[in-house]
């Protein structure tokens, strides 16, 4: 019987040589992995640091890399979709961009919300990854609606940040953010960062 150690090496190695490395040596292939995934040549903590941010993971090395596995599943993400910044995002109702960031405040008769076309980026079926923060919230409904996915997916409007998988059902439609609970609830978000699950 062979030792819980090396199964967990031939496993990694195993899921590097899937997505990009070509070597039967652990270490080389890690690093061609990241090569692969588009990390800066370095070493390979570096590599690690450089590549988790770009997918939106935070924190020290061994909070990103603990993440990467056990909450994202090793799970391998396309480039961005969406783009936060002012230029991408639109107000729709009730709702203000400034610098990156979406004031959201619904009135006593009228929703909230923000959104930007990214329809030709979607494929139908394929399962998306969304990061949002919450910058501050009194209350009230947050929902990504009119998405090209089906309905409306409620979101968590804790203070914090926050990430929800979704399948895309249909591709046409932009990305919205909507605060739909009327009243005088305000929900500052700063905007998500959405990306294809490509593994």
């Amino acid at each position: 019987m062979s030792s819980f150690p090396n199964d967990y090496n031939q496993l990694l190695l195993a899921y590097y040589k899937t997505n990009g490395a070509t070597s039967n040596d652990l270490q080389d292939a890690e690093y061609e992995f990241l090569i692969a995934q588009g990390a800066t040549p370095a070493t390979i903590p570096d590599m690690w640091f450089e590549w988790l941010g770009s997918l939106s993971y935070t924190g020290a090395l061994s909070d990103r890399i603990k993440s990467f596995w056990c909450v994202g599943g090793g799970a391998l993400y396309g480039a961005e979709i969406l783009l936060p910044d002012d230029l991408d995002w639109t107000s729709l109702t009730n709702a203000t961009v400034t610098g990156g960031v979406i004031n959201m405040s619904p009135t006593s008769v009228l929703f909230s919300a923000a959104g930007q076309n990214a329809s030709p980026e979607f494929i139908a079926g394929e399962s998306y990854r969304v990061v949002y923060t919450i910058v501050s919230s009194t209350g009230g409904t947050l929902v990504l609606s009119n998405t090209g996915f089906t309905g409306t997916i409620p979101l968590d409007t804790e203070v914090g940040e926050h990430t929800v998988v979704v399948i895309c059902t249909i591709t046409n439609g932009s990305v919205r953010l909507a605060a739909t609970s009327p009243g005088s609830d305000v929900i500052v978000v700063e905007p998500i960062s959405v990306r294809r699950i490509l593994s």
